[in-house]
């Protein structure tokens, strides 16, 4: 008789197979959480850089950056400075990848025109928000900047009772909860009593500064015989006043300003005619210059004929010159004059020359 001895395996053996099979599970569980975690923080990360744009490109086109949302209705609220992004606004979804509203800090000089904002970058902003960033290295303090965003991350890390996170110690400290006295952009860390998850990112002043301000300079030469004044419409004051035959000093002009040249202070009177190029003009480029003429030609008028001829001024209604024969004459006279050549005095006789209107440096009239 043949006996089969085939063998199963032993309750020991499936016990320790059990284990290993559970400590498996339980290691792919935990990676897939690790995994699962990595990815929602780099979608939070993209997500920071994706408003962060948004922000600045509402900046280059409106020349100021929004209000905070206090009701989260995703528009800007008043002149708040502290809340919510204004998501409708700019164009982003409403919240990070852990269903979180970003807490969004903007500096009050830098949400009222382009000219306002433009003008505090230029000086170097102040006040806040301040931010505190450890990336910058060991003696950085806080630094004014011009915009804060700030998700909270996953979690209540340091158990304050709120999800924005403060750390407290060491070289790199910050309130994220307040951002007073500064927010901070820091790594994660687990350190006792400073646990923290948050994520910030910031506009800084120098950044915003060449995204939305440009500046030429602007430069007037007066050769007229008035003082003339430069207004400024965008904003509308005056930058300054030119005296007769005077230099202006160089204007530091934002791009996109409207300039006219005027006869009378603070934006009265007339628009001084002609100049070049004329006004108003919206300035763009690197720089620009207004030239104003003299205000006055030389009239040159040559009689080749054999009789006596008289220049009258038909504007202002009276003889300028008595020219003989085979004589000449010059004056300097208004640009715009009507002047006729006659051959009686005070505009009687006839026209021995055709009637001119005057432009330019000079006129020449020549009768044959």
């Amino acid at each position: 008789m043949i006996i089969n001895r085939e063998k199963g395996f032993t309750l020991i053996e499936i016990a320790i197979v059990m284990v290993i099979i559970g400590l498996l599970m339980g290691g792919g569980v935990s990676i897939f959480r690790v995994l699962n975690e990595r990815k929602t923080r780099n979608n939070t990360i993209d997500y920071l850089k994706e408003v962060k744009e948004a922000l600045i490109t509402y900046a280059d086109i409106n020349g100021k950056l929004p209000n905070a949302d206090t009701n989260g209705d995703g528009l800007p609220d008043g002149t708040s400075t502290v809340g919510t992004i204004p998501y409708v606004t700019i164009g982003v979804q409403p919240k990070d990848s852990w269903s979180r509203d970003l807490k969004y800090e903007v500096n009050a000089s830098l949400y009222t025109d382009r000219t306002i904002s433009c003008s505090a970058l230029r000086s170097g902003l102040s006040g806040n928000p301040l931010i505190v960033d450890a990336d910058a290295g060991a003696g950085t303090g806080a630094f004014s900047v011009a915009a804060v965003i700030v998700s909270a991350g996953p979690m209540d890390a340091d158990s304050s009772g709120d999800v924005f996170d403060d750390v407290t110690t060491g070289s790199f400290t910050g309130n994220n909860t307040s951002g007073n006295p500064n927010y901070i952009r820091n790594p994660p860390t687990q350190a006792a009593g400073d646990e923290f998850d948050d994520l910030a990112t910031y506009i800084g002043a120098n950044e915003l500064y060449r995204n939305i301000c440009e500046y030429l300079v602007l430069a007037v030469n007066n050769n007229s015989a008035s003082t003339v004044y430069v207004y400024n419409q965008t904003q509308g004051s005056d930058i300054g006043s030119i005296a007769a035959g005077g230099t202006s000093p160089p204007y530091n002009i934002l791009s996109g300003t409207r300039i006219e040249i005027r006869d009378t202070a603070n934006g009265g009177g007339s628009i001084v005619s002609p100049t070049t190029p004329p006004t108003p003009i919206t300035l763009s480029g690197q720089g620009c210059r207004i030239d104003i003429p003299d205000e006055y030609l030389d009239l040159r008028v040559f009689n080749n004929s054999a009789s006596k001829v008289y220049v009258f001024n038909a504007t202002q209604g009276s003889d300028i010159l008595t020219i003989t024969g085979g004589n000449n004459g010059s004056y300097d006279i208004d640009i715009g004059t009507l002047i006729e050549i006659r051959s009686k005095p005070n505009g009687t006789g006839k026209i021995v020359s055709s009637i001119t209107t005057l432009f330019g440096d000079s006129c020449t009239i020549t009768i044959p």
